[in-house]
């Protein structure tokens, strides 16, 4: 396991004493690079790029620093892997757990390929920063929150003997979902909690790396998820919002609703900022049709492959239902 080195500074100052080989960025994060830096911009992890995100590194064993989130630290952290560099990164939102991850996910036009990686060398974080992210620090929480669904979609995986079970690792997890829990009772207060979210995000990457797959933190609701954020350009945590609910549903259906998984779907159901947010986000037809079309992802075996897909169309729509009203 890798755990990355934490460095608490200014980007601003930061950026003016440290050179790097290679910058990566989307829009918001190239304004803070040097002139003349040349950076990689980034708005999608497709997996077709793969080859050109490969290319945009000529030699081996550099410095790479990657400015964003998600979008921009899976395609870096590819780079830095298959180039041997070492890797900086710098959120600008608390949204998702792959700072910490081996693994970086792409899209393929359906759902997600999920490759492996490397974990990051360092994070800076400048908190001043973060703040401003505003929703996308609150859907951060919604990240932590799949945690609970996970963890069903992982002893139902198991019961079929196609995972291996781990009491550390689960012991950690509901750890990690007490926290969240908590969290989630006070999204409104987010900014005030920005140090406890980030190690909520963490330490859900270092269980990851600890179980060497997502499966810990990642089931049916990141699947879900995944075919929204294939069709509609949006944050991980709004897609993952719509893809909870879907699995709780589910697993309500099935009597595998836990204590954890009930409280979590309570919370986002009553919080409005994140409820606002989604149906501003999102057209209920275009959701209804994507959803209408989603399917077990092989390798993976979830609360969804013990459904019928009509079961599970009728399910979603209920909860588009609700969710849209």
């Amino acid at each position: 396991m890798h755990i990355p080195e934490i460095l608490r500074e200014d980007v601003r100052q930061f950026l003016q004493t440290h050179h790097f080989d290679l910058y990566i960025g989307n829009p918001f994060s190239a304004a803070f690079f040097p002139s003349g830096s040349d950076p990689l911009i980034v708005t999608r992890a497709n997996y077709s790029d793969l080859p050109k995100f490969k290319g945009s590194m000529k030699n081996s064993g550099a410095s790479i620093l990657a400015f964003g989130a998600g979008s921009v630290f899976d395609p870096a952290k590819y780079i830095a892997s298959v180039t041997n560099s070492h890797l900086t990164i710098i959120p600008s939102a608390l949204s998702v757990n792959s700072f910490t991850t081996h693994r970086g996910s792409f899209f393929d036009g359906h759902s997600k390929k999920s490759i492996n990686t490397i974990t990051p060398n360092v994070i800076v974080l400048d908190f001043d920063l973060l703040k401003g992210a505003g929703i996308l620090n609150t859907l951060g929480i919604v990240e932590l929150a799949s945690t609970a669904t996970a963890q069903v979609d992982w002893s139902l995986a198991a019961e079929e003997g196609l995972e291996r079970e781990d009491v550390h690792i689960r012991e950690r997890s509901n750890v990690l979902i007490e926290k969240t829990i908590d969290l989630l009772k006070n999204c409104d207060t987010i900014s005030e909690r920005l140090e406890e979210l980030f190690e909520g995000l963490f330490e859900s990457g270092l269980l990851t790396q600890a179980y060497g797959s997502g499966r810990p933190v990642s089931g049916s609701e990141h699947t879900i998820s995944s075919y929204i954020e294939n069709q509609i350009e949006c944050a991980h945590g709004a897609g993952l919002y719509i893809g909870i609910l879907i699995a709780v549903a589910l697993q309500k259906l099935r009597g595998k609703e836990t204590r954890e998984v009930k409280l979590v779907a309570n919370y986002l159901w009553k919080n409005n900022l994140i409820r606002e947010h989604i149906k501003k986000q999102f057209d209920k037809k275009v959701i209804e049709h994507i959803l209408s079309i989603v399917r077990p992802q092989e390798g993976k075996y979830t609360i969804i492959d013990d459904c019928h897909p009509e079961v599970f169309r009728l399910t979603a729509q209920k909860v588009c239902d609700k969710l849209f009203e």
